[in-house]
């Protein structure tokens, strides 16, 4: 034998007598049983970890790869500012019922009775007609009849006498009113009798919202503003007895200010007309002037200033300027930032009671008895008198050269 065959033999002579049991199969299925459901947990739990690794990857795909997916973002309300493009620099106003944009006229296809400036256009009220289109023009020139036949707000205390050379002391028209910083305007339908209040947005003629006026026809109301959360609305006893134009509009001029409240009109929110509480003249004896969502001017009993209020009564600043009891288009600019009071002749920073006078800027161009005006911007008055237009700034407190007018009423 060679040496790996002894020693082959040598081993199997020493495990020959080893005792040997006989293996337990049950066992060992059992185990094989055991292992194989371990796997395919473990498999399972592989496969859905690549799932979700695949949606991931797929989120942070159509995220733009930031990492994470977004939170929700909160609702916001609408802008206040429509697009401006070709908006004009110079005064835009009525003359002799046409449409002047700076020194240009334009040609409406129908005479005007009033007319209100929007961000990006225009919408005009036709005149002499019983039933008159409210007609929307954009800067660009497009234009589309949105409506017709408002209720005519003839403003409590409104008069057309005349002081002499063809200029009315006062002539205010609001049937149509908007917001220079917007693109809708308010009015009141008319039907067999005084209608629903109405928001409409002016580029389409789409109307957006609507509510009814409960109580009485037979009063004076008026729309004071409007922006893109509220509609404040003036509501005064009709006189009596009422008068009637020769064209059937209601000439009506209310004897007091007794009686007169002012109800607002929260539009987006699906909401009705609601009293605010409060008079024109309060029981104290406060006067409210005018006011926007934000901020009111009042002025107190045996006061000679103006305040600032806040819609809750919190108190921001007073300045002592003249206030006229009769404000055209309202004194507080469109956010209520600023205020103008043509007595005066000066802007009011409304947060702090700053006065910036424009009286010498009125007077170099040749409008210092220039009395009627408007809100044609968010820091813009257009002011015009006998002689000329103009616009002004409260944020310079400088004004542009006037137009020259033939004496009819610009501003309405």
């Amino acid at each position: 034998m060679n040496t790996d065959q002894v020693v082959r033999q040598a081993l199997e002579d020493s495990v020959r007598d080893l005792p040997c049991p006989e293996p337990d199969l049950d066992a060992l299925v059992a185990a094989g049983r055991s292992l194989r459901i371990r796997r395919a947990g473990l498999a399972a739990g592989l496969a859905a970890v690549v799932v979700l690794m695949l949606v991931g990857m797929s989120l942070l795909w159509a995220n733009g790869m930031k990492g994470a997916v977004p939170e929700p973002v909160p609702a916001t309300s609408p802008t206040t500012r429509d697009d401006t493009s070709g908006a004009p620099s110079g005064p835009v106003y009525l003359e002799g019922g046409g449409l002047q944009i700076g020194a240009e006229p334009v040609d409406l296809g129908r005479r005007a009775a009033q007319l209100t400036t929007l961000a990006g256009g225009v919408v005009a009220v036709e005149d002499d007609t019983n039933d008159p289109l409210v007609t929307w023009r954009s800067w660009a020139g497009q234009t589309k009849v949105i409506g017709s036949n408002p209720w005519p707000a003839v403003e409590p205390f409104s008069t057309f006498r005349d002081r002499g050379e063809g200029w009315p002391t006062r002539a205010l028209r609001r049937d149509v009113v908007g917001n220079p910083l917007g693109d809708h305007v308010a009015w009141i339908l008319q039907g067999s009798g005084r209608g629903d209040l109405v928001v409409v947005r002016a580029s389409t003629g789409e109307q957006v919202a609507r509510t009814v006026i409960s109580g009485g026809q037979a009063e004076t109301l008026d729309i004071r503003s409007i922006d893109e959360r509220t509609v404040h609305l003036r509501r005064c006893p009709a006189p009596s007895p009422p008068g009637e134009s020769s064209d059937g509009r209601p000439t009506l001029s209310a004897q007091s200010r007794d009686g007169c409240s002012y109800w607002v009109w929260e539009w987006p929110t699906g909401a009705g007309l609601r009293a605010t509480g409060h008079s024109w003249v309060e029981p104290d004896g406060t006067v409210i002037h005018d006011m926007t969502t934000d901020v009111w001017a009042v002025q107190r009993p045996n006061s000679t200033a103006l305040s600032f209020i806040t819609s809750k009564g919190e108190h921001l600043s007073e300045a002592d300027v003249v206030v006229s009891d009769r404000n055209e288009g309202g004194g507080l600019s469109p956010d209520g930032r600023f205020w103008y009071s043509p007595g005066s002749t000066a802007f009011v920073v409304t947060r702090t009671g700053e006065i910036r006078r424009i009286g010498d800027e009125l007077a170099r161009i040749g409008l210092a008895e220039a009395t009627q005006f408007v809100w044609s911007g968010a820091t813009t008055v257009t002011v015009a008198g006998p002689g000329g237009v103009t616009t002004c700034d409260a944020s310079t407190a400088t004004c542009s050269d006037p137009t020259t007018l033939s004496g009819q009423l610009p501003v309405q």
